[in-house]
Order: structure tokens, then sequence, then C-alpha cells
């Protein structure tokens, strides 16, 4: 059926979700999984990437800044790692429910062009609500928006 599932996550609860339907998927087609997290855009951090972010700067040591309208700031580099944080979580998670070929990708840039650059035609894309309206629009692959 398909060879290969994309899967995207920002390590929310429904990316969660979305990553545990994508391994039941690709467990049960006999697919490879690709989870794709998008790096996010100065001042768009998604919850799940600020409290990760928080523990990547508590074990390292780096102090506390505050931005503009005294919202906390993180450096590039703890957002990265708080990315590849969750990404490596929901591989680990992936493959703990027996899905054999695990594909991770950290991109940064626009989330729906970076999860449709690895979604080519034949292939499945597993969203959720987030972006999954601009994904459909322009993707050849067919698409299951989870719940």
């Amino acid at each position: 059926m398909f060879k290969k599932i994309v899967a995207a996550t920002d390590g929310s609860q429904f990316a969660d979700h979305v990553v545990a339907t994508a391994a039941r998927l690709a467990t049960t087609c006999g697919a490879d999984l690709c989870i794709v997290t998008v790096v996010p855009r100065r001042g768009e951090l998604p919850e799940a990437v600020r409290a990760r972010a928080d523990r990547e700067r508590q074990r390292e040591g780096a102090p506390r800044t505050v931005g503009f309208l005294l919202e906390e700031t993180y450096s590039d580099d703890i957002v990265e790692r708080a990315c590849q944080a969750i990404l490596d979580d929901a591989a680990a998670s992936a493959r703990r429910a027996g899905v054999p070929a695990v594909e991770t990708v950290l991109e940064h840039g626009d989330p729906v062009a970076r999860i449709l650059d690895r979604s080519p035609a034949g292939d499945a894309i597993l969203l959720d609500e987030n972006v999954a309206r601009d994904v459909l629009f322009h993707a050849k692959a067919p698409c299951l928006i989870v719940k």
C-alpha cells in the first residue's frame, strides 16, 4: 500500500498521537516511517518546544533571558536541541511500536514546505490540524489528518 509514511511532530500531545498513528500504519503496511520536525521561527515556539527548551537550558546551566514584552527568549542552539530531542523521542516511540525503519529529519524554514519536501507522490502524510489545510492544498501524496 505505502512504502513510506511521513509524520510531522512539534512535540505536542496531538503530534504524539500523529506519530503513534503513523507508527501503527507503518507497521501494518510494512512501510518505512519518516518523522519530520521543523525548527520554529523566532517568536513562534509551540508550548512543547518551549518546555523542552527550558529543560535544555536548565541542563546546561544557561541563564534565563527575557525579551520584548517580557517574553522568555531562547538561543537558536537551545531551540534546535529541543527540537532534536522531540524528534528523538518520537523516533524511539515509533521503534517501540515495532516500526523497523525510522528516519528522522530536522528541518528549518516553512513547516508546510519542509513537510511537502519529504513526501513525494505515492507516500502518505499524517498531520495534526495545525498545518493540515496548507499541506492538503499542495500535497501530491494521500494525507490523513489525525485528531
